[in-house]
């Protein structure tokens, strides 16, 4: 990973403009340990930090700190330009970045024009924000986010407080409306089989898109949970923890994006469904699958498709048939229990369940770009789960699928094959695209999560490497094997010991 030196950056902050030089360099998001070793030497703001040089930069904090410390201050002006003449200068006034940055995400949710078309009337904003808004001859929540975040600030009544409650009621807002955002995950309460055929929905719309190629098809299946949680996007989830709650997780999910004629399925589950019937039922275009990794959760439908793609690193476990024998237990006995059974697909015998091996047919690479007609993803080479996890960016749609790399849940970082530090050099460079995301899309739990999950898995990880974490042992057997349990944020991790 090539990371800008310093010296690079300091016209750049200059063009984000000079209120940015002399705000604390913990903003650009070092370590505590490298913020320690560069306050001793006298470098406490972002400015103070561009000016040095490269060479004095490394003598402080060694060549790896040095190099990270360049990718995050990296993003940090990435950032600070995106942001240039919406904030102020940090100070008595109280220009707040990362309000600033939250009005930011709130104006390029892609919601549907009928959430945007609501009455500001109609919405419980405070008396003085509405007498402002009248002055502005604001109508619609439509209106409100397609100003700039300075204009309003410098409205009078519409100061920082005001607009901070401005910015919890337009959240409150989407929150309460998901179902008319095309943006948003929205899963229905389970429900019981409707058929007994593994792929058959008990409730479900169908709609023309991407010029009658698909069919945006939502509902609750026997086995998988089906949502478009963005234009051409189908969320597909397993309720991994109804019958392994050991995991620590709920859901994985795989994810189909539909292009004009091209459709990639980013893995394929667990292997308990027929994860190809939903997708035939979803679109007849094409399929390539794309196998984010090779765990055995996300290749268990592999062997239906005859298109797959993953990185080298992990072909040869596709390969690979996975000893499945301890969760074969575990499903036989879940199948014995009445709330879980309208669950499993009607033919499934846990005694027959096995992950077959499947054959890359191609290995992509860090930045090879998968055209899909209309739409186009970007490979992302991020090791620390696993030695060849990626990560897919729809830079265009500004949506990130991030699968076992990140994730509002249990993380597991604890295994044979993860690393660590891998991963959080891995964070370190996703950083560098947060002004381009607008939602993440992991592969575990809820579909979809802000852009902060990113900011949240880079605190938590500084944390655990710097040894201030307060973590706890994770499981019976994990207590044994030295893996502990950090918390943080929307999400938590398990590292081993003497690993981090």
């Amino acid at each position: 990973m090539v990371a800008r030196k310093a010296s690079n950056l300091k016209n750049e902050l200059a063009a984000a403009g000079p209120e940015f030089s002399d705000w604390p360099l913990g903003l650009a998001g070092l370590s505590g340990s490298a913020l320690d070793d560069l306050g001793a030497e006298g470098l406490h703001s972002v400015g103070e930090f561009a000016r040095v040089s490269q060479t004095r930069l490394t003598a402080i904090l060694g060549a790896a700190r040095a190099r990270e410390a360049n990718q995050r201050f990296s993003s940090f002006v990435d950032w600070a330009r995106a942001v240039a003449g919406v904030t102020d200068r940090r100070g008595a006034e109280g220009g707040d970045p990362d309000l600033a940055l939250k009005w930011q995400w709130l104006s390029r949710q892609p919601v549907g024009r009928q959430a945007l078309q609501r009455s500001l009337t109609e919405i419980p904003f405070p008396t003085r924000a509405a007498n402002a808004f009248t002055r502005l001859e604001l109508l619609t929540l439509d209106d409100l986010l397609s100003l700039p975040f300075a204009t309003l600030r410098n409205t009078p009544n519409l100061g920082q407080v005001t607009l901070r409650r401005v910015v919890e009621v337009v959240e409150e807002f989407f929150a309460e409306n998901r179902s008319a955002s095309a943006s948003t995950s929205v899963r229905p309460s389970p429900r019981g089989r409707a058929s007994s055929s593994s792929s058959s929905s008990s409730s479900s719309s169908s709609s023309a898109a991407a010029g009658g190629r698909t069919i945006a098809r939502q509902g609750t299946y026997s086995w998988f949970s089906v949502h478009e949680v963005a234009e051409g996007v189908h969320a597909i989830s397993e309720p991994l923890g109804l019958v392994a709650p050991s995991y620590g997780v709920s859901w994985v999910n795989s994810y189909l994006v539909v292009g004009s004629r091209l459709a990639v399925l980013i893995d394929t589950g667990m292997g308990v469904g027929d994860i190809g019937a939903v997708v035939k039922e979803t679109t007849w275009l094409p399929v390539l699958v794309v196998n984010s990794h090779s765990h055995w959760d996300h290749v268990g439908g592999n062997s239906g498709f005859a298109d797959i793609a993953t990185h080298r690193y992990e072909r040869r476990r596709l390969e690979q048939e996975p000893d499945m024998t301890g969760l074969r237990a575990t499903l036989a006995a879940a199948q014995k229990r009445a709330e879980i059974r309208p669950f499993l697909p009607a033919r499934f015998t846990p005694r027959d369940y096995r992950i077959r091996p499947s054959a890359a047919t191609r290995a992509v690479a860090d930045r090879d770009r998968l055209d899909l007609g209309g739409r186009s993803l970007e490979v992302i080479h991020t090791p620390g789960h696993s030695p060849g996890s990626i990560c897919l960016f729809d830079r265009a749609c500004h949506l990130l699928f991030t699968a076992d790399s990140l994730y509002a849940g249990t993380m597991w970082l604890q295994t044979a094959d993860a690393d660590f530090c891998a991963f959080r050099e891995s964070l370190a460079r996703l950083s560098n695209l947060a002004m381009d995301i607008n939602f993440i899309l992991g592969g575990h739990d809820d579909p979809v999560s802000p852009t902060g999950l990113l900011w949240d898995a880079i605190q938590l990880s500084d944390s655990i490497a710097a040894g201030k974490a307060e973590g706890v042992p994770w499981g019976g057997s994990g207590a044994a094997d030295g893996i502990v349990r950090y918390r943080g944020g929307r999400l938590s991790m398990l590292v081993r010991k003497g690993k981090s």
